[in-house]
Parts: structure tokens; sequence; C-alpha cells
């Protein structure tokens, strides 16, 4: 008998999606909703003009990616990076689909150095799959309850350096690596100043922590770049100082926000 490896959902944002067969979280919330994280899609097409070159780290079955090559349109261009071998064969699956020319995927991980790293494989959140031991952290409770196997599974992957890849202008970019957003960041130092592109990041303060670093340096890291911080996933003030971003989410009823880093020059 042949070996189901898909299931599919309707979304209103881009019609029919693939995910694994086994995903319980992401193709849940799209069918309960009919859409995958409203917020991100929103700042997506608020941010993306046509033409604009795009990144998207951490790129799962192609949601976001599509979305941006549709808003950047055939003048525009989209780089998705994603170590996954599983949720790669359904991004494969939805770009192909639609017949998209200006999206190129590279199977490898992100980072802030280039080599080899271990990949933790989350098998009912394929999102969630990360470059951190999920043994190492109970935020957001512990690794069984966030979907991975009592015995982890996991592969060795290539990890590369944004600055050590990308030659084009940036103009956009989104990043979600369960918390290593701020090493992927680090990685495009060059990027960031010779471009100055705006970026959606995940931030999860307690991940952070469990990677051996404060979550109030790395948003004064972000600062010192040029960027304001912001978030549509938070009620900020204008101009928020980093405690009042990590108090806000503890307080939101989770444990993670994503932050908006708009430039306010071109330069350092």
């Amino acid at each position: 008998m042949h070996k189901v490896e898909f299931q599919s959902v309707f979304d209103r944002e881009l019609g029919e999606v693939f995910f694994p067969v086994n995903d319980v979280v992401m193709s849940s919330e799209i069918r309960k909703f009919g859409i995958w994280e409203k917020n991100e899609c929103n700042w997506l097409k608020r941010n993306i003009v046509p033409g604009d070159i795009c990144l998207n780290v951490g790129a799962n079955v192609g949601y976001f990616s599509i979305l941006m090559a549709e808003l950047t349109g055939k003048s525009g261009f989209v780089h998705a990076f994603e170590p996954n071998p599983e949720v790669v064969r359904c991004f494969k699956k939805n770009v192909s689909l639609r017949g998209i020319q200006n999206i190129q995927l590279r199977e490898i991980a992100v980072g802030n150095k280039n080599g080899l790293k271990t990949l933790y494989l989350n098998k009912r959140n394929y999102g969630d799959s990360r470059t951190f031991n999920p043994m190492k952290t109970n935020v957001g409770g512990d690794y069984v309850v966030q979907g991975f196997d009592k015995k982890i599974q996991k592969r060795i992957v290539p990890i590369r350096k944004l600055n050590s890849i990308v030659q084009s202008r940036v103009d956009v970019v989104l990043i979600d690596t369960q918390g290593s957003d701020h090493l992927v960041i680090r990685g495009m130092s060059k990027i960031i100043k010779k471009h100055s592109p705006k970026i959606l990041t995940e931030f999860v303060p307690g991940w952070i922590n469990d990677l051996g670093e404060d979550p109030i340096s790395v948003l004064e890291e972000y600062a010192s770049y040029g960027y304001e911080i912001g978030s549509d996933d938070l009620a900020l003030s204008d101009h928020p100082e980093p405690m009042e971003i990590i108090s806000k989410i503890e307080s939101s009823g989770t444990f993670f926000a994503n932050l908006s880093l708009i430039p306010l020059t071109n330069k350092w």
C-alpha cells in the first residue's frame, strides 16, 4: 500500500496548502481559522512592494515564501531557507503546483557560523524543529508536550551565515528559527549594514536564556543596528525599552512575540 506523505488544508490566502501527514499544529490552525499567523501576513502585506528581494529563513512548507513571492511579483525574488527534508518535500509541492518561478530554496539551516549543526526533529509540530536541544528547555512545556518524540529524532545539516551566501540587495527578511533568530541576524550583519532591510523575527526570551544569552542584550543589539523595534503582537509604547518588550511578552499569556525591526536610517 502506498504510504500517504501529505495532508492538505484550504487557506483563504493561498488556497490548498500541503503539510506532512503527521503535522497537528499549523495545519490544524488553518483548518480552524482559515489562515496562518494573521499578524505576520498583514505585516508582509504592509512592508513588501513589487520588485523587492526577500529572505524567508525557516521557510517550513513554503507558506510565507509563497505569499512573499506573490507580493513582490515577477520583478522581485524570494530566497528561502529550510533544512528539514520532510517539510522541504511539502515546500516543493506547494511551490510547483502554483508554477511560481521567483523562489529559490536552499536546504540548509541559517545561523552565525558556517559548518554543520544538529537539527532536532519535531514529528508533530513540523514548524518546531530546531537547532538547539529541546530537552534543555521547559519554556512552552517540556519537549514531549511540544511534540518531540521521547527519543528525539535528529539529523546533521549544513548551516551557513547569510553574509556568506546572499550577495544581492535585500529589502525584507522574515525569520522564524525557533530560538536561534538572533544568531541568524548576527550572521547577516553585512547585509544589514549595506541594505538596512525590514525584518520580522520571532523573539522567545526564555529560549534565548536557555542558549546562555540575555534577552535584554539581544534587544539592545537589534537597536544598535539602527532599528526601531515594534510588534503587531504586543501593545507597546512608541520607542519601547527592552524591559517593556519583555514584560509585555510575559503578561501576554504566551512566551514569545514576533518583533518588527524597521530601519531608522540606512547606516549604523
